[in-house]
């Protein structure tokens, strides 16, 4: 298992670099989601979980609103790395 998660980062480079436009978004997106949570939590936008009770905050359309910024953010990355702005290594 600690073997299969050091591997991890270039399985998602590999991905990133091979996949299709709507494999690569949904990779980033994927990555971005548990990020937008945290950075939003560390903000302050969210209250902490150790409040004892799950907060209001953590509702639907919160953990929604956090789907829709990373997929976007996953199309502004893939648009960026097709113009040249980011790279991820592949050919095209």
């Amino acid at each position: 298992m600690l073997n299969s998660l050091l591997n991890l980062r270039s399985r998602l480079r590999a991905r990133l670099v091979s996949g299709s436009a709507l494999e690569r978004i949904g990779l980033l997106a994927g990555m971005l989601f548990p990020l937008y949570l945290l950075a939003g939590m560390l903000m302050g936008a969210l209250p902490p979980q150790w409040l004892g009770t799950l907060p209001a905050a953590w509702s639907a359309g919160t953990l929604i609103e956090a789907g829709i910024a990373s997929v976007l953010w996953g199309v502004a990355m893939h648009l960026g790395e097709k113009r040249g702005h980011v790279s991820f290594g592949s050919a095209d």
